[in-house]
């Protein structure tokens, strides 16, 4: 069902109940700055996703496995020798330094973050792990939730939906919710999901895909759900080339990227219809052979959706452009011949509320199509810089912007128009985007479902 109208499809969209994640500013600037995990040197790498560069090398020794990366400029990484969270300062990305550690009562590789950045989850590969909760502020652990056979992996959405997936004895995909006390309650019930690895959350938290790795020494596949309430339908069920690693959803919302053995896919991804189509064959990419390390996140997306990061044992951090999937470049790290790496993670970008209002989109047209930015604390529309905004083909605004509470919550919200021609918009299209940044330096992204005259 498509999501209607100025004063309907935003309710069911980015607001989130008035949870909106903020994005990638503060202290690296508006920069991008990510990391990439040296499990084999003992070391995490920091590279600049904007320009494609290394900017430093951190050693820290232990066994580290995963990896998230905070708006505020602040790094965390789980160390599994140690049975510890290392805190990372990233203010000045080029001279990263260590900024103290959390202790924990078990050895964890998966690492998520909650969306007001106050929580870190964490869990180990089965063995009876269970949830770890850490609260971020004090330092410790404010929660754990046991499994049966022990959790592989765990994901904080947008929403603060928390899914983890089993590995033993048969393999589930469990959704939860996660309370401002850091306290862990069952949603969406337990699913079977025969030899579950990992999970990624679409943007928008309305949807969600669950990573198997392998049935019986076959290849792996992945399966979507909407969000809330896991429902594992057939038509959401599409196989891998390989055996399943990690997935990541486009910030653009038009596909899904898996990171399989040795092989990263596309597949197209219509966020309306909640359908996954067949793998592109076309994007289909070889890529160095990489072990499960259960949940940790094995490839990463631009927050503008333009470009995929790929760590390869050996050979350094791969770039991809995602659309069509290219071989861009390679990021070369300090590693030996055979250096392990494990996880990869960049911070999500500020997401606003927009509606693209337009029946139909004529990409040949020369017809205004309006767009609504809506306002929502603590990132109201008079802090957005007005020139900044662009569609991601950088069409511009025409005419004079307008201001108004146009989905009567009582936030101010900003209207502008654009060309249909300018929008850079094709036959086939599900998704627009556009983006721009706060007076403060932070960059935002909103997208919106289309229809594109053929």
């Amino acid at each position: 069902m498509k999501r209607q109208g100025w004063l309907g499809r935003w309710s069911a969209g980015l607001l989130l109940a008035g949870v909106v994640a903020l994005g990638a500013a503060g202290a690296a600037e508006g920069r991008n700055i990510g990391m990439v995990v040296g499990h084999g040197q003992g070391e995490v790498y920091v590279f600049d996703a904007d320009t494609d560069t290394l900017l430093a090398a951190l050693p820290i020794g232990g066994g580290l496995y995963d990896c998230v990366v905070t708006q505020g400029g602040q790094g965390y990484v789980s160390d599994f020798t140690n049975k510890k969270i290392w805190i990372i300062n990233l203010s000045n990305p080029g001279k990263p330094r260590l900024a103290g550690s959390i202790p924990l009562p078990i050895a964890v590789e998966d690492i998520s973050l909650s969306a007001d950045g106050r929580m870190l989850l964490a869990t180990d590969a089965g063995n009876g792990s269970p949830l770890l909760v850490i609260d971020l502020t004090t330092r410790t652990v404010k929660a754990s939730v046991p499994a049966a056979g022990g959790y592989q992996s765990v994901e904080v959405c947008l929403d603060n939906t928390v899914l983890a997936t089993s590995y033993y004895p048969e393999g589930t995909f469990e959704e939860y919710v996660l309370a401002g006390d850091g306290s862990l309650s069952l949603q969406g019930g337990v699913q079977p999901m025969i030899s579950a690895i990992n999970s990624a959350c679409e943007p928008e938290a309305g949807a969600a895909i669950g990573v198997m790795s392998s049935f019986y020494g076959g290849g792996g596949a992945i399966h979507l759900t909407g969000l809330p309430g896991i429902n594992l339908e057939p038509s959401g069920y599409q196989d891998l080339l390989g055996e399943g690693r990690s997935a990541v959803f486009s910030p653009r919302l038009d596909a899904v990227f898996t990171r399989n053995s040795c092989h990263i896919q596309r597949f197209p991804y219509d966020p309306d219809l909640l359908t996954l189509q067949p793998a592109d064959p076309a994007a289909d990419w070889a890529v160095v052979g990489t072990d499960p390390d259960f949940g940790v996140d094995k490839i990463a997306v631009h927050p503008l959706g333009t470009k995929l990061y790929v760590p390869e044992n050996g050979t350094g951090l791969t770039v991809f452009d995602a659309d069509p999937v290219a071989y861009r470049g390679n990021i070369s790290l300090p590693i030996t011949y055979r250096g392990e790496l494990t996880g990869v993670c960049l911070p999500a970008l500020a997401r606003v509320a927009v509606d693209i209002d337009a029946d139909v989109i004529d990409p040949a047209s020369v017809d205004a199509v309006g767009v609504i930015i809506f306002g929502s604390p603590p990132r109201p529309v008079a802090d957005i810089v007005k020139g900044s905004i662009a569609f991601v083909a950088n069409a511009q605004a025409v005419g004079k912007p307008r201001t108004g509470d146009f989905d009567q919550d009582g936030q101010e919200d900003l209207l502008l128009l654009f060309r249909a021609i300018d929008l850079g918009t094709e036959p086939g299209d599900v998704t627009a985007c556009l983006s721009g940044k706060f007076r403060d330096g932070a960059v935002f992204l909103a997208c919106d479902v289309i229809d594109v005259a053929p």
